[in-house]
């Protein structure tokens, strides 16, 4: 069985070589760093040279000054440049990762709650560029403590042999470390994510938990997603404290080290003062130097672990909505063919058969959870059937490119939110081709959407606000009905389409859908079994199986399950 935390670095190769990581850049911000560490390098020698007796060399005090001088312009323009990178570098992974999700299978969106997937683009992705500018970095260092033990063995061999002691073991917390910070990591995107999902979905309902009176039951959860958050965090803050007293001890016997071993070779005479001021000041600097490897490696493990779960979501497979055959018209029947279908483990549809007829009205009807909006999903390729097949005549409709097959139909759903922008935005939304504004106001008109547009200050350019919460339920319906008609689908997929309008307005607007019907093919899901008897053709579901289909008439007198609804309802409006 995989863990949870499985420090695998392969997420996070596919991330970076499936972004369009502008490498280039970050090839000449380690060419700055090259020649910062060069200068860096240059500067001690200078300096014991200077305090050898030199000083009053007006050539080597002006190369001094003047190498001073362009190291701090080369690490200003780097810093500035390195910025830039780390920047760009967080919007290409942003980008990519939001492509990838437009173009995600519906699979994945029901093993992942989409509130959690935000922390996938705006959190995960962020630390992804500090950590290649930590592996930069310790290129960087790699040749700069090669410069300055290439330096050191020139002056003396056995300060090399004394320099080069503590490495292996800074070596080797960098990795003991670097293995708890990845599981810190891990822990504290995790927990970020769930806090995110929390404050995300109470917000998204806040009307639900006002009318139920739930608040204080909703400021305890909420308080207990921020504990945990707390608690991971303060976790990692104890592991990246876990690191110091290794590095100050290092440090301190380095330190001591050079001291007491440079004193005892100057009195000797086997090392000069100035050479070992030279050597003293890479004394101050390796450290700084070598820690920087335990700083990367953390680094590169937070990273790993941030990244995980967004570079997971990558090697997930997209949806090819060019491939396949061309699609011209749907004008022949849809079969289902001993489809079965589950959402994980709960089963939906088991080996139904039936057939959507073209160019008629076809109704599904049925209990609450048999499986009808699901039929819709599979006729959109939302998912695809775990057993058996839909034909579109004698093929297989997975054989045709799904940009063409989805493009045939729109759907109008029980709850039909709008994204902000304004109302013609939004009815346009999706068109191929854009609707005229007299195709746009005769769909308004249809759908009784026309007069309260009429009565808004912008009319079609008024704002709809955050998933069209200025509306109500009902107009927004009809706005989903307005968007749906304006843009003469060959099929018209209707999901309990009328349920949040009154009486009135409902009659109306199945009267225009109605006239609608009569020339293009129309699927609708509804427990309305007037509106059903009304259909060409219609198909009883329960419990995930088809027990009925034909028109009204022969279901009556053959099928229970539809006689049954059929009375009930019919008992119920008297």
């Amino acid at each position: 069985m995989k863990r949870k935390n499985d420090q695998s670095w392969k997420p996070l190769a596919h991330l970076l070589s499936a972004c369009g990581i502008p490498w280039i850049w970050y090839l000449a911000d380690f060419i700055f760093s090259l020649l910062i560490s060069m200068v860096t390098v240059r500067l001690p020698q200078m300096t014991g040279a200077i305090m050898q007796g030199e000083i009053f060399d007006k050539g080597l005090l002006a190369d001094y000054v003047g190498i001073t001088v362009f190291s701090m312009l080369l690490a200003f323009f780097s810093t500035v440049f390195g910025s830039w990178i780390s920047l760009h570098t967080d919007r290409v992974l942003r980008k990519k990762i939001w492509e990838h999700f437009l173009y995600l299978p519906m699979t994945v969106y029901q093993t992942y709650k989409p509130s959690s997937l935000i922390s996938r683009i705006t959190q995960d992705t962020s630390g992804i560029s500090y950590g290649i500018s930590s592996c930069i970095g310790v290129l960087t260092n790699t040749w700069t403590i090669f410069l300055m033990l290439k330096n050191v063995y020139r002056m003396s061999p056995r300060m090399v042999v004394s320099m080069a002691v503590v490495v292996p073991w800074l070596i080797l917390v960098s990795v003991v470390t670097g293995r708890f910070a990845f599981r810190a990591s891990c822990r504290t995107q995790e927990r970020f994510s769930d806090f995110t999902a929390v404050i995300a979905e109470r917000l998204s309902n806040i009307r639900g938990i006002r009318i139920h009176g739930e608040e204080l039951t909703e400021l305890e959860k909420g308080r207990e997603a921020a504990r945990r958050q707390y608690e991971a965090e303060l976790y990692q803050a104890r592991v990246n404290l876990f690191s110091q007293p290794f590095i100050y001890t290092s440090e301190a016997f380095l330190k001591a080290l050079f001291l007491i071993y440079g004193g005892f070779l100057i009195s000797r005479g086997e090392l000069e003062a100035g050479e070992f001021i030279t050597i003293y000041m890479y004394l101050e600097m390796l450290p700084v130097f070598a820690i920087q490897y335990i700083f990367a490696y953390q680094t590169l493990k937070e990273t790993q672990g941030a990244s995980m779960r967004a570079g997971q979501l990558l090697l997930e497979p997209a949806e090819d909505l060019q491939k396949g055959d061309s699609l011209e018209t749907l004008c022949q029947d849809i079969r289902f063919q001993d489809v079965s279908f589950r959402y994980g483990d709960r089963p939906v549809l088991s080996r139904a058969t039936f057939t959507v007829p073209a160019g008629t009205t076809t109704a599904i009807v049925g209990p609450s959870g048999s499986g009808k909006t699901t039929v819709l999903q599979l006729l959109e390729r939302f998912f695809v059937p775990d057993e058996g097949c839909i034909l579109l005549g004698e093929k297989e409709i997975g054989d045709f490119r799904l940009r063409d097959w989805r493009s045939r139909f729109r759907m109008v759903s029980q709850n039909s939110p709008l994204l902000s922008g304004s109302l013609l935005s939004n009815l346009v939304y999706g068109s191929r081709q854009s609707p005229s504004e007299g195709q746009i106001e005769a769909a308004a008109r249809q759908a009784c959407s026309y007069g309260f547009i009429c009565q808004l200050p912008k009319k079609f350019q008024s704002e709809t606000g955050e998933m069209g919460k200025r509306f109500s339920a009902g107009e927004r319906q009809r706005l989903a009905l307005t968007r749906a008609l304006a843009q003469d689908p060959e099929v018209l997929l209707l999901d309990e389409a009328v349920c949040h309008l009154d009486p009135v307005h409902a009659s109306e607007v199945q009267d225009h859908i109605r006239e609608q019907r009569k020339c293009r093919s129309c699927v609708i899901v509804t427990h309305d079994m007037n509106a059903a008897r009304q259909a060409g053709h219609i198909v009883v579901l329960d419990r995930g199986t088809v027990c009925g289909e034909g028109d009204h008439d022969t279901l009556y007198e053959t099928c229970g399950t539809y006689r049954r609804l059929y009375d009930r309802q019919q008992a119920g409006n008297c």
